[in-house]
C-alpha cells in the first residue's frame, strides 16, 4: 500500500462509527484501526439507515490518554470525532496487498514534524506502509 496525498474525505455513518471508536484504544501505528461503515448514497453499509449524520475522515484525529500522576509516555491512544495534531487515522482509504479487502491509510505526525503511515485491513490487522518519497 502506498500513502499518497490525501484524498478527497471519505463519509462514514456517525452513530456507528462513534460506537466503534467509543471501544478502540492503543498505539497509532502499531494497533490496527476499526473499519468504520461508510454512508453509501446517504445510507449507511452497515446499519442500513438513510439520512444519518456523516463523519468525514478528516475530522478524526488521535488524543494520547494518560494516567492520573503520569509524566511519561501516554499509557495509550483514542481517536477523537475531532482532528488534532497529531494526525489523521483515517487519513484514507486503499486496498489490502495481502487479501485485496477494503483497508484505512492512517496517518501520524510526530512531535519533530516527520509522519509515517499505516494500512489497517479487517482481516489481515496492521500492514506496514513503504515511507513517502
Amino acid at each position: 500500500m502506498q500513502a499518497e496525498p490525501a484524498p478527497q474525505p471519505t463519509i462514514y455513518c456517525l452513530p456507528c462509527a462513534e460506537q466503534q471508536l467509543a471501544e478502540w484504544e492503543g498505539w497509532p501505528l502499531k494497533q490496527a484501526v476499526p473499519l468504520l461503515p461508510r454512508l453509501l448514497d446517504g445510507t449507511c453499509e452497515a446499519c442500513g439507515a438513510g439520512g444519518r449524520a456523516q463523519l468525514p475522515s478528516h475530522c478524526l484525529g488521535w488524543i494520547n490518554i494518560h494516567a492520573l500522576n503520569n509524566t511519561g509516555l501516554p499509557n495509550y491512544w483514542k481517536i477523537l470525532t475531532t482532528a488534532t495534531r497529531w494526525g489523521c487515522p483515517y487519513y484514507g482509504e486503499t486496498t489490502c496487498p495481502r487479501c485485496a479487502g477494503r483497508a484505512i491509510v492512517s496517518q501520524m505526525i510526530f512531535p519533530g514534524g516527520s509522519q509515517d503511515f499505516a494500512g489497517s485491513c479487517d482481516n489481515c490487522g496492521l500492514v506496514r506502509l513503504p515511507p513517502r518519497l
